[in-house]
């Protein structure tokens, strides 16, 4: 609806528009996690930040979250391995809000007419605060490299997005393109630019998480963009990866737990 500056300025946004702190994740926004083939993704999004947004309890104990029923549409691994890590993440976790995370193992393709018309059916189900895509390839049908294309789909997940008059955040997992690097043979680190796929994807999100596995249970989190957030940047965390219970440990919070031991 059109409104003057006088009436946006008089307009009243409902309370509690972010759903993490920092505006990492706001109502109505896009998170896009960016990392490469076994950095995580899936363990670390849509498990431990799942079930961190449907407890409201703060992930990786730094940032605050409120209670969110999340839906997440994984495609990618098979349910009983699905299966095993979630009841690894339960076990080490038992006032877990089982009931709030809901996990949808169909092969869709949302931007095909009747797959995106079940995803709609979905969320008018379970009506989720937030949802879950993972990962993006086997989600969208097409050229990835093409901004048309890719653009065309993020059309379709906003939609999704209007359907629920913009309350429903989007969280996607997407893969890393090719590294790039300079004339003297220097990494560049070009943060969501790095996407697979066309530049589109790095002009669409609010926020970009980056992932990069630096050790056999060990990744580094960037915050590559924080596009709603204007205070000082945040800085890149360590994190230890505790498979037993699909936990992730800032690592200087893990060695002084080792010390207290």
């Amino acid at each position: 609806m059109a409104m003057s500056a006088r009436e946006l300025i008089a307009w009243q946004p409902p309370p509690q528009q972010w759903i993490m702190d920092h505006n990492l994740l706001v109502r109505g926004g896009k998170m896009v996690a960016i990392g490469s083939k076994k950095s995580f993704k899936s363990m670390l999004i849509t498990i431990n930040l799942a079930f961190a947004l449907a407890n409201g309890t703060p992930w990786l104990g730094k940032f605050q979250t409120v209670k969110s029923k999340v839906l997440v549409v994984q495609c990618e691994i098979p349910q009983a391995f699905l299966r095993d890590r979630v009841l690894a993440y339960a076990l080490g976790h038992p006032q877990t809000d089982l009931d709030a995370v809901i996990y949808e193992t169909a092969r869709l393709k949302l931007n095909w007419g009747h797959d995106h018309k079940l995803m709609k059916d979905l969320i008018d189900k379970h009506e989720p605060d937030v949802l879950m895509l993972d990962p993006m390839y086997k989600l969208f049908h097409g050229d990835i490299n093409s901004n048309e294309a890719v653009g065309t789909f993020f059309e379709k997940l906003e939609e999704l997005q209007a359907h629920t008059d913009n309350r429903m955040a989007i969280v996607l997992n997407h893969h890393k393109g090719k590294q790039t690097f300079s004339v003297l043979g220097k990494l560049i680190n070009r943060g969501s630019e790095d996407s697979l796929g066309a530049s589109y994807i790095g002009n669409w999100l609010d926020t970009g998480l980056g992932l990069k596995r630096t050790g056999d249970e060990e990744i580094k989190l960037s915050f590559d963009d924080i596009r709603l957030y204007h205070g000082r940047g945040l800085d890149e965390l360590t994190l230890k990866y505790l498979p037993n219970s699909i936990d992730f440990v800032p690592i200087r919070e893990e060695m002084q737990i080792g010390l207290l031991d």
